[in-house]
């Protein structure tokens, strides 16, 4: 009898710690799991991206998304007064979105609107996003380093061009980097680029009407 109380009491101990670390585990999976969602890590990159917040409540919108890679997603934000790049890169199962320093641009009502430029080093990639409300516009021209990317364009959409920019001089976006805007004959309308006065920046970067003869 007393071998029969002592065997049932080592299995109820033994119950007990497995149940004592099943709940230690589940507690711990479940900490980790809320740390991840607090930390803005979710299970698709546009979860992730609206996870991006301003200091300010401000309005924001997902304009486009455009997937640079399995393992990258680059996302135009509106966020009522101006443009932003929001990119979500994949973590293992999860994803995780970061808001692209630099690549905000104030809405001025020019008749090309330059929405966001960007430049990932990391991944060796940017993007260029603008929208023409000329209709004589017909595509656009990017000249870096030797390489052309054209792009054709539509009135009143955005146009998004990737470059890939293994060079990391060209993040500043600005050094070695040409952009026109061409009708359809490829004539020159507009450019891309600041307007200089005695070598002082007089301007935004963004497009401007190029003077025909």
């Amino acid at each position: 009898m007393s071998r029969l109380l002592l065997s049932q009491s080592f299995i109820m101990r033994i119950k007990s710690k497995k149940f004592i670390i099943f709940v230690s585990v589940i507690a711990i999976f479940s900490f980790a799991a809320i740390k991840l969602f607090l930390d803005g890590y979710r299970l698709t990159p546009v979860s992730a991206a609206h996870c991006i917040r301003f200091t300010q409540p401000i309005q924001q919108n997902l304009l486009l998304e455009h997937q640079i890679s399995s393992d990258l997603v680059f996302y135009l934000l509106d966020t009522g007064d101006s443009y932003h790049t929001i990119y979500s890169c994949r973590v293992g199962p999860l994803w995780k979105s970061y808001y692209g320093v630099g690549s905000n641009q104030s809405k001025n009502g020019d008749i090309i609107e330059l929405q966001t430029k960007f430049w990932l080093d990391e991944a060796n990639v940017g993007w260029i996003v603008s929208t023409s409300h000329d209709p004589n516009v017909a595509s656009f021209k990017i000249s870096y380093g030797g390489k052309i990317i054209e792009a054709n364009t539509l009135k009143n959409e955005p146009t998004v061009i990737i470059v890939p920019a293994p060079d990391t001089v060209l993040s500043g976006m600005d050094i070695g980097f040409y952009a026109v805007a061409l009708s359809k004959d490829h004539v020159v309308l507009y450019r891309l680029t600041y307007l200089m006065e005695k070598y002082h920046v007089t301007t935004d970067y963004r497009w401007h009407p190029v003077l025909q003869d």
